[in-house]
């Protein structure tokens, strides 16, 4: 019972216990805390102060050091004449505590009359000294001539320039509207009447033709254009590159050391002898001799129309007709273009066909003297047993055999030299070139259109479907005025139309013929020679074919002049003309 009661009364005499509770006496403890603080960081802020005071100290020297140091270079005013102070003074500087200062007080030289109100500024200059010092410059320098007053900026109206160099008046100037009176040159409205433009083609072929729109004369530059590119070579290839090696000047040595030892190569080995002997080089003007040479000229001469406008053959003269030409061009151009050779006239092409006789020396020694006679011996052993019974039999097979053979060799090395060669440019090129453009055309305006007609102005927008529209309209345009061009070009060229014009592949492959057939019966009719006369008659045969290639022109340089006329408005009609 006992125990219970003490449990009991433990909570009252704690209660009785805990100290009673004072508001002044709490205010009283937060009040010496402040004050606590506020000592504690006085204290730490003077320590701060006190650590800084060297360093402020020796700063507050250094600048009295420097200031003393600056004064002690300062001359006194009773150490400088009458003109320093007074520039010192018209600088605004006084003499105070042992330095100059910029002085707070007006300068002197400004009056009443000249009140800035600046001040420690200099005085204005004065108007005698200005022109003193200009009279000074001015004598000092007496090509100068100094500008003391400028004109003011303002908007001047244009002048034009009265006198002009004399300008000759074209068809383009009087076209876009320029006119000049009275020396006094004034634009107008451009010209919408028709405009002449000459379409040069190959051959000395012109065209005149008249035309009025842009359209139309975009045509002509096209078609132009076009006829221009089918009368070009193809692009070189590596034997063109190889024949560049005739631009060195002292090529020629090498070539002719070649050629001679290549010609005592196969004479020494197969008879030099009979090479330099007079017997075998006498020349007879047999029957047989005159035919191989008539036969061998007309040869030359078809060869030579065949490749005329071209670099010419890679087997007969090509590199014989780049040393040439690297003498006629100062070796600058080896080989040179089918326009420049033509250009040099008839010295080059003496050079370059006597050049080319030297060379067929070695060339007759290796066909026929070494060649020919092996066909002969071949072709006797193999003879029929009843052949050879007939000996005037058997030398005529044999010799018309070996005839054919050397021929055959001579073609052959023309067939696969084409592979390389650029041929000449023909009729069916402009054919072919014009019918491309006219494919290409038709197949623009196909693509187009069908891509107008896909393009829906609800989806795609009204902007992008009229761009489709007229880039459709402006091909469909352009084609049908190159459509009347070319056919006009066409019809009176060419006894054709564009209606019935195609791409002939087979003009490409038909150009190898004239050549195949011309190197055939070179060959041939050299080794007839040769079997009638010996070896002299193959040279003499190549020496009047180098003539046929100097002298005697072709058909194409012969041609005479083709002109025609053509107004596009014409054709079009008064309501399709602007």
């Amino acid at each position: 019972m006992r125990q219970v009661l003490l449990f009991l009364a433990a909570p009252a005499v704690l209660a009785l216990m805990k100290p009673p509770t004072n508001p002044l006496l709490d205010d009283a403890k937060q009040l010496l805390g402040n004050v606590g603080k506020l000592a504690q960081k006085k204290a730490a802020t003077a320590i701060e102060d006190l650590a800084a005071l060297p360093e402020k100290t020796k700063k507050d020297a250094q600048s009295a050091r420097l200031k003393r140091a600056s004064q002690s270079r300062q001359k006194a005013p009773s150490q400088l004449t009458e003109e320093q102070i007074s520039k010192y003074e018209a600088l605004g500087l006084t003499y105070e505590d042992g330095a100059w200062k910029r002085s707070t007080k007006r300068h002197e030289a400004y009056n009443e009359e000249n009140d800035i109100s600046i001040y420690a500024r200099t005085a204005e200059p004065d108007v005698y000294d200005v022109e003193r010092w200009q009279d000074d410059a001015a004598a000092e320098f007496e090509d100068e001539f100094i500008v003391d007053q400028y004109m003011p900026r303002r908007k001047r109206r244009f002048v034009p320039k009265q006198e002009m160099e004399e300008v000759e008046v074209s068809e383009d100037l009087t076209r876009l509207g320029f006119r000049n009176e009275n020396g006094k040159w004034s634009r107008t409205a451009p010209r919408t009447g028709a405009r002449t433009v000459v379409i040069e083609g190959s051959r000395g072929r012109t065209l005149e033709v008249k035309a009025t729109t842009e359209t139309d004369l975009h045509a002509i530059s096209r078609l132009e254009y076009i006829l221009t590119w089918s009368q070009l070579e193809t692009p070189q290839n590596v034997w063109d590159a190889s024949l560049r090696i005739a631009r060195d000047p002292s090529f020629v040595f090498v070539w002719a050391a070649a050629t001679a030892r290549l010609g005592l190569l196969f004479s020494t080995q197969y008879g030099l002898d009979d090479f330099f002997s007079p017997e075998q080089l006498s020349l007879d003007a047999s029957p047989e001799i005159l035919v191989a040479g008539s036969i061998f000229a007309l040869a030359a001469y078809v060869r030579k129309a065949h490749w005329s406008g071209s670099s010419g053959p890679l087997t007969v003269g090509a590199l014989e007709r780049s040393i040439a030409d690297g003498w006629f061009t100062g070796f600058s151009r080896a080989p040179d273009t089918p326009q420049g050779r033509k250009e040099n006239g008839l010295p080059y092409a003496l050079v370059a066909s006597f050049l080319t006789l030297l060379a067929a020396a070695p060339r007759v020694e290796i066909l026929h003297h070494y060649l020919q006679n092996r066909l002969e011996a071949d072709i006797a052993s193999s003879m029929p047993l009843f052949i050879v019974e007939d000996q005037t039999l058997c030398a005529l097979t044999v010799s018309a055999l070996a005839i054919v053979g050397c021929g055959g060799i001579a073609g052959a090395m023309e067939y696969f030299s084409l592979n390389w060669a650029r041929p000449p440019p023909t009729f069916s090129d402009e054919k072919n070139a014009i019918a491309d453009a006219l494919e290409t055309d038709a197949l623009s305006a196909r693509t187009l259109e069908a891509r107008a007609d896909k393009c829906d102005a609800q989806r795609d927008g009204p902007a992008v479907k009229k761009c489709y529209d007229q880039a459709a309209q402006r091909a469909l345009d352009e084609g049908e005025a190159f459509e009347r061009v070319a056919d006009a070009w066409l019809m009176n060229f060419h006894d054709t139309s564009t209606a019935d014009v195609e791409v002939d592949d087979r003009a490409r492959e038909t150009k190898s013929y004239p050549a195949v057939f011309a190197a055939f019966v070179s060959g041939a009719s050299a080794a007839g020679a040769y079997a009638a006369g010996g070896l002299a008659a193959p040279l003499a045969l190549h020496a009047a074919g180098s003539v046929v290639d100097a002298v005697i022109p072709t058909p194409a340089d012969v041609l005479k002049p083709k002109k025609a006329s053509f107004d596009v408005d014409a054709v079009k009609g008064p309501a399709a003309a602007p």
